[in-house]
């Protein structure tokens, strides 16, 4: 799985001060709604009654679950068995929410 300290609209700035003091600020991480965890960790992630409680109270649009919770919850408690990158390439050029959509015609 991939995460980042991602600064900006998208990243840092989905960030809701409710979550302290069990998420930070400088804990908040934003990652791939795509990835992919062993079962240890999936077991983990749905064990979870420390983080999850705090997303479900905070984590509205544009906070998502999939692309904050997950990463943000294994950095702080398995950071050393993320990957830290993604398989998937993708095309953020064209700014806004969604990257660029992929055609058959495209190379």
């Amino acid at each position: 799985m991939g995460c980042a300290d991602e600064e900006g609209p998208d990243g840092r700035g989905r960030y809701i001060n409710g979550m302290e003091p069990e998420i930070t600020l400088s804990q908040w991480r934003k990652g791939s709604q795509w990835f992919e965890v062993n079962r240890k960790l999936a077991l983990e992630i749905v064990q979870d009654i420390t983080y999850y409680p705090k997303f479900k109270d905070f984590c509205k649009p544009p906070c998502y679950v999939d692309e904050h919770y997950i990463p943000t919850m294994l950095s702080i408690e398995k950071q050393i068995l993320l990957a830290n990158r993604t398989l998937t390439w993708t095309d953020w050029s064209g700014g806004g929410a969604h990257p660029a959509t992929f055609g058959k015609f495209d190379n």
